[in-house]
């Protein structure tokens, strides 16, 4: 399992073993993301980046927040830190997102442009993912945010949790295509305790796909 989800396994299973000690036998997932995206497009009207804006579950932003005070931080100093170490974890999994053009998989570029907050006392944080390379959006295109593990649920969720920029958006529509795991998918991740170990398949099953569809120019 790789350094990301170690990292935030850690902090959500101090939190739930603090807050609610008999929830040891919960199943996966044991931390919630709400997620909203944005495809930019550049001005010659190809695809260069995925924006993203994740709002973390109420359990793990009180348990940062206080973590901030107890350490002597601001908000703010704690805040700053904390989407630091977020994007530097992030990097070595594709920022938990999968873009791909005919069914293969795209490259990114690291992300530079990031920050976080507190909004309603949750925690908050957006970055940019730009690609390696443009894509044109006449391309099959599709993307997903997920958690390999699923210790993590990351959903798309809002009136509009999908938005598209730039030049030549307005030809564009995207879908949103819910995960449909069978049963004894279901059944494996109900089954896993917060100490256990997944699969690092295991997220794509309950993986959402954002496809993208753009009429001929």
């Amino acid at each position: 399992m790789g350094q990301k989800t170690d990292m935030t396994r850690a902090w959500i299973v101090i939190a739930v073993t603090l807050l609610f000690p008999s929830a040891a036998a919960w199943g996966h997932p044991h931390g919630w993301i709400d997620v909203q995206s944005k495809v930019v497009f550049d001005d010659a009207g190809r695809i260069t980046a995925i924006e993203q804006a994740w709002l973390f579950d109420e359990l793990y932003s009180a348990f940062m927040l206080d973590e901030f005070a107890t350490s002597g931080q601001t908000r703010d100093e704690g805040l700053a830190q904390l989407a630091h170490e977020d994007i530097a974890a992030l990097a070595p999994f594709d920022y938990f997102t999968r873009v791909e053009v005919e069914g293969e998989a795209q490259p990114f570029v690291a992300v530079t442009d990031y920050a976080n907050g507190v909004a309603a006392e949750r925690i908050w944080l957006r970055f940019r993912l730009p690609l390696a390379e443009a894509i044109d959006p006449a391309a099959d295109m599709r993307y997903a945010v997920y958690d390999p593990t699923y210790y993590i649920e990351l959903l798309h969720i809002g009136a509009a949790p999908v938005q598209l920029e730039g030049t030549g958006s307005e030809g564009c529509t995207t879908t949103v295509v819910e995960p449909t795991p069978s049963t004894e998918i279901v059944g494996l991740a109900a089954a896993l305790d917060q100490f256990a170990v997944a699969d690092e398949g295991l997220g794509t099953h309950f993986a959402q796909w954002i496809e993208l569809r753009c009429a001929p120019s």
